[in-house]
């Protein structure tokens, strides 16, 4: 059923300044396009366009924009937007340049922290304008992808039309993922709704773009077992500081001091890592609330800024998990060290009371042998009481060195 017609596929690459252009240049090779000025490049044969430019909102991001439109041309001639749709995704996935596919292109910059994302707009104009997006949004997929969108997420109305948000990057994933639209203009209203989508004037562009950078953001802690191996960490240095403290069959060791001041280091890292992560989203909350004025007439701006909201909110939580771990270690290490030192001080007295029996010790033997000198006629007798003595003391002071350690 050919529900709409004049058929685009718009894909925004957002990628950090610096990268852009290596980026735009493979796509234009990859797709044979020919270069134009103002870092433009196009194709007359297969309706392909890209544009590369930057936003004054975004000065540490370049925007690859390409813009597929239906190389059956319009008119009468223009098919089905399914179709349409469908052959321009299928053209960007299959781009490929000296043997390196999009995917890989894309994984790469990914893996260098060079991208914050992409989004798909899947654009038509209505032959009805009583049409509801439910009949198209299953179409508008991502890239690489067969799993069809399961619901309607946001909306917003624009001049000439309106746009959906269909499906968002998981932050699960570690593959790159897009943001998906469906927009769709009136009967009479697609230049007017492709002002809204296309170029740096663009209404959606900007606060698209706010929205992948805090995807982006969370991917980083919430993409692989990032976050379960910090919670497990956090668990395990509680347990670990609860059952120094509560113990009272061993004395802490400096071994157990090391132990812990090594695991509180490797924890002020990894609080350090997520403060940055919460500052970074707290900006692009700001950012957003700047810049959503041209798509707020809808859902989609507040179910984006709830999105960033929520995200900030679930990395704070991890920060506070972290800080009362770090208290609870660190008021164990300080009990640590006040017991090692009440040891080190209990030892040195044992070693004074040792020392001292050792004197006494000298100082009887001493006695005994001058006893044992008084006269030559009794002197292998008094030599051996003095042994005897000496002998008897010894074991007395070991008797008396073995009851102190017990009582350690």
């Amino acid at each position: 059923m050919n529900l709409a017609h004049r058929a685009s596929l718009i894909a925004n690459f957002y990628v950090e300044f610096e990268h852009a252009m290596p980026l735009a240049v493979w796509l234009a090779q990859a797709l044979a396009l020919g270069p134009l000025p103002n870092d433009t490049w196009d194709s007359r044969d297969t309706k392909t366009r890209l544009d590369v430019f930057t936003h004054p909102g975004a000065h540490d991001t370049k925007i690859i924009q390409l813009v597929l439109d239906d190389v059956a041309g319009e008119g009468a001639q223009s098919r089905e937007a399914a179709v349409a749709w469908l052959d321009a995704r299928q053209r960007l996935e299959n781009a490929r340049h000296e043997g390196e596919s999009l995917r890989e292109k894309l994984a790469d910059l990914d893996k260098k922290e060079m991208i914050w994302g992409y989004t798909l707009i899947y654009q038509a104009v209505l032959r009805d304008n009583n049409l509801l997006a439910e009949d198209l949004y299953p179409e508008a997929r991502q890239l690489f992808s067969s799993e069809v969108p399961q619901r309607i997420l946001a909306d917003a109305n624009l001049p000439g039309g309106k746009v959906w948000l269909v499906d968002l990057p998981l932050p699960s994933q570690e593959e790159l993922g897009g943001s998906i639209y469906l927009a769709l203009a009136n009967v009479d209203g697609n230049d007017a709704l492709m002002k809204g989508l296309v170029g740096k004037g663009a209404a959606l562009l900007l606060p698209d773009l706010i929205a992948h950078k805090g995807y982006s953001r969370k991917r980083q802690y919430a993409a692989g077992d990032l976050r379960k191996q910090y919670k497990e960490f956090v668990n395990k240095l509680n347990a670990t500081a609860e059952q120094t403290l509560n113990s009272k069959d061993s004395t802490p060791t400096e071994a157990d001091l090391e132990n812990l001041s090594t695991k509180t280091g490797n924890l002020l890292g990894m609080l350090s890592f997520f403060n940055g992560i919460k500052v970074e989203l707290g900006q692009q909350i700001t950012n957003y609330e700047q810049w959503k004025g041209g798509i707020s007439e809808g859902t989609l701006a507040d179910f984006q800024q709830a999105y960033l909201a929520t995200s900030s909110r679930e990395v704070e939580l991890l920060i506070e998990l972290g800080r009362g771990a770090f208290e609870m270690t660190r008021i164990t290490v300080e009990v640590i060290r006040a017991r090692l030192a009440h040891v080190a001080e209990e030892r040195e007295k044992r070693v004074e009371n040792f020392i001292g029996c050792a004197g006494l010790l000298a100082g009887l033997f001493q006695v005994a042998l001058a006893f044992a000198d008084a006269d030559s006629l009794e002197k292998t007798f008094r030599k051996l009481v003095a042994v005897c003595l000496t002998i008897l003391i010894f074991f007395l002071i070991l008797f008396a060195w073995r009851k102190m350690q017990r009582q350690k």
